[in-house]
């Protein structure tokens, strides 16, 4: 352990904290007068004590070589009232609103008035177990987190979810007129209507107009030089920055954050280019912290980040003697030795662990009443890490999961069940992931398994109804939500294709083992089960992804084409197995129907479908395509009657589609039009700024290096131009010539880059037309002629 670790252990270790009765509260009556709102988060208790290994509290000397501290907290929540009856803060100057604060944390009333969780009490316990001796047995993490929580249970109204909207909105619109306070008049607008006037008319010439002005320009730049150039002599004399900080801080009130951060960088590159020596340049080790979380982050840029060398300025340890030194490394319990010792972990060896534990989790949407109820059960979460083999290990499960929906009488009815859930069972999670990096069981940069076990989805209008009811918001600008999802997809995108791009160069690999029994769907034909009709079962089958990697940088010099096919390429194979269409009625025994590979009912009976993902791990290889895909059907049935069709024509017809019901008016508050709000930088945007700022030129070639550069050579075979030779001779060398056959991609002058290919290898269409009966004709009104019959025969 290092010297900082060991300081900050014994500091915690003798750390005992005791928190009672917090409660925080915000009251609002200025967004909506005629409906104030109060918001609140209160905390009955928070400890943190020092236990003994049973997990009693305890004291204990700073000699103990293994740390616990078990930490307890009890009834965190949150809630939202609106209307408020009783505020608290009108009873601030009379003092009785700390006695009215502690009641709501004990009773959960104000006055005799209940409050509306958000969040309904949370108790939860955490067990932290840090060992500080210095010889370690590799059989146990030195630090070990477990976080326990019996339950936690959400609840959101309609009306609540408006008036949230509400306060955002309230908060955007305070951002915005803070930039104008200065000139606000602080007079009511009755009888003071000239001084509102000149309010918006300063507002506007200060803010949008006189900036632009040539005066406004020059004492710009001029107090941006000013600004730089002393930021300039703050770098260059570091012994002496002092004398410079007061005159930074006096052009910074007159500057913003955006052009202070640009001054601060052409700073540095001008110092730069002045002390060439004492630049240093930044850059993210990429190459060996790759993972999956990589692809979703926004930091696609890999130029380095400028920096400047200080000067070298005394440590805490430096100014002290050595006695004193040995003293804190005595009370600490600090080796300097141990830090040579740590090296040789070996790379198995887990140094911290943490566990999070969930016995259950409730969320549910009221409008009034519930209309929406999404649970689950026993959620596990661990994280370990090997900081020897810079890798962790990231896992989580759940047992099983539940949605309710509501019928229009206000009853809760499954809509998405697991297996477990609907026969009680028990035995392997609902659902399952893990997720590791340099991990040991398999030879690759990282690993992903997932497991997930099949649910039943029921397709209930009624439900999705009341959800998108729920979520509508009429004054909400459509177009603007449309501006913001396409800018996040094109930065998702972006992002994604950089780092793809990084991985493919670099060869990092991913072992992929997933097992997902997909879930299968039941739309019935009146929008819920209980009304009869006919069902669509659609069963999307199971899904099952594995990987095949190349452990080592294939040779191609003296390779066959059919062995560099075979070791040039990563394989990812993914196939969906099982995926069946039933058509029955509700009434009719589908369920044996659907365990079967074909019946009666089946439209579509088990199919299955393979698709191939071929990755190059030699990106500069270009004879073959650098990413091959192949999607094969091996067989593809639709069976039909006339009958059923008929029934699944009724049924398209007749199938409710889900329809919004806005009950709550939305915001009344003005919407913000952004051509007219002076924009502050985000701290993303900033980050881009000094970025670009501080990103080194890239070098432009001169005439000369153009022209000497070699053209590239386009083809090596001969032209077969009919203007240069004979159509005699054109003939032999098409009758000579070998054609690639359909599955040859090889090429010295490959263009592809990828190729898909499709196959559907059996394509069989039954359609069948069902008789009527003949009719038959009741046996007592059948009479038998016996002379009649002795005739004809």
């Amino acid at each position: 352990m290092s010297f900082v670790e060991k300081m900050v252990a014994s500091i915690v270790n003798n750390i005992q904290v005791t928190l009672n009765n917090v409660h925080i509260r915000y009251e609002d009556s200025v967004t909506n007068p005629g409906n104030p709102v109060a918001f609140g988060v209160m905390l009955q208790s928070l400890t943190a004590q020092t236990t003994d290994d049973l997990w009693q509290p305890t004291t204990v000397d700073a000699t103990v070589t293994i740390m616990r501290k078990l930490i307890k907290m009890e009834n965190l929540a949150a809630y939202w009232n609106s209307p408020v009856k009783t505020r608290i803060g009108s009873f601030i100057g009379s003092g009785k609103w700390l006695s009215m604060m502690q009641e709501v944390v004990v009773n959960h009333k104000v006055n005799g008035e209940e409050v509306d969780f958000l969040i309904h009490p949370i108790s939860t316990e955490a067990r932290i177990s840090f060992d500080k001796s210095s010889k370690v047995d590799f059989l146990q993490p030195k630090l070990m987190l477990e976080i326990v929580t019996e339950e936690i249970a959400t609840a959101l109204s309609r009306k609540q979810y408006i008036e949230i909207l509400d306060l955002i909105q309230a908060f955007k619109l305070m951002e915005v007129n803070k930039l104008y306070r200065k000139y606000h008049p602080n007079v009511q607008v009755k009888g003071n209507a000239k001084a509102w006037w000149h309010y918006a008319y300063s507002s506007v010439l200060e803010e949008h107009i006189r900036p632009w002005s040539w005066e406004r320009i020059k004492e710009h730049r001029s107090m941006y030089k000013r600004y730089k150039n002393v930021y300039k002599k703050k770098i260059e004399y570091p012994d002496h920055a002092d004398r410079y900080k007061t005159e930074l801080r006096q052009l910074e009130e007159r500057m913003d954050i955006a052009n202070i951060l640009m001054a601060r960088e052409h700073a540095r590159l001008e110092f730069v280019r002045e002390a060439p020596e004492r630049e240093k340049r930044r850059k993210k080790e990429k190459d060996g912290s790759w993972s999956i979380w990589n692809w979703f982050s926004s930091s696609t840029d890999s130029e380095a980040e400028l920096d400047i060398e200080e000067s070298d300025d005394s440590g805490f340890l430096d100014t002290l003697s050595d006695k004193e030194k040995e003293d804190l490394y005595k009370a600490i319990g600090y080796d300097e030795s141990e830090l040579e010792r740590e090296e040789d972990k070996p790379i198995e060896y887990v140094e911290r662990k943490f566990t999070f534990s969930l016995n259950h989790c409730v969320l549910t949407l009221k409008n009034p009443s519930e209309i929406m109820k999404f649970s689950f059960h026993n959620m596990i979460t661990s994280l370990e890490q090997r900081p020897s083999a810079d890798a962790f290990r990231l896992k989580t499960n759940t047992d099983s999961v539940l949605i309710q929906g509501c019928t229009p009488n206000h009853e809760l009815i499954p809509i998405l069940t697991s297996e477990k859930t609907r026969t009680n069972g028990y035995g392997t999670q609902v659902f399952g992931l893990e997720f590791e990096t340099n991990p040991l069981t398999v030879n690759a940069d990282s690993s992903v398994a997932v497991n997930m076990e099949p649910v039943e989805i029921i397709y209930h209008e009624h439900t999705i109804s009341e959800v998108m009811s729920f979520f509508t918001v009429p004054q909400v600008d459509v177009e603007e939500l449309k501006a913001a999802a396409s800018n996040t997809l094109s930065e998702l995108a972006v992002v994604t294709k950089s780092n793809l791009m990084f991985a493919i160069d670099n060869h990092k690999t991913i072992h992929v083992d997933v097992d997902m029994k997909s879930p299968y769907i039941i739309i019935p034909e009146h929008g819920a089960i209980d009304k009869g009709g006919n069902l669509l079962i659609l069963d999307l089958g199971s899904l099952n992804i594995s990987s095949d990697l190349q452990t080592t940088a294939p040779q191609l010099e003296d390779a066959t084409m059919t062995e560099i096919e075979q070791h040039l390429y990563d394989r990812f194979t993914i196939t969906v197995s099982d995926i069946q269409v039933l058509f029955a009625s509700a009434d009719e025994d589908w369920h044996n129907a659907h365990a079967l590979k074909d019946s009666e009912f089946h439209i579509l009976p088990s199919t299955l479908i393979q698709v191939s993902v071929f990755l190059s791990v030699k990106p500069d290889y270009k004879v073959l395509p650098q990413t091959k895909l192949e999607a094969v059907v091996p067989s593809l049935k639709v069976t039909v009657s006339d009958n059923r069709l008929k029934a699944l024509l009724k049924f398209g017809q007749t199938l409710p589609m889900p329809a919004t019901k806005v009950t709550i008016a939305s915001s009344t508050l003005p919407a913000l039009d952004k051509k007219h709000i002076k924009s502050v930088l985000s701290a993303n945007s900033l980050k881009k700024l000094k970025k670009s700022v501080s990103r080194k030129p890239k070098p432009v070639a001169t005439l000369d290096e153009i022209d000497a550069r070699e053209e590239p050579v386009l083809s090596s075979q001969p032209s077969l131009a009919a203007s240069d030779h004979s159509d005699e001779e054109v003939i032999d060398w098409a009758s000579v010539l070998e054609v690639p056959a359909y599955e040859d991609t090889a090429s010295n002058t490959n263009t592809i880059s990828m190729l898909l290919r499709f196959v559907i290898r059996e394509v069989v269409l039954s359609v069948s037309k069902v008789q009527a009966p003949k009719p038959t004709v009741p046996s007592e009104d059948i009479t038998v002629d016996s002379d009649f019959e002795a005739r004809h025969r």
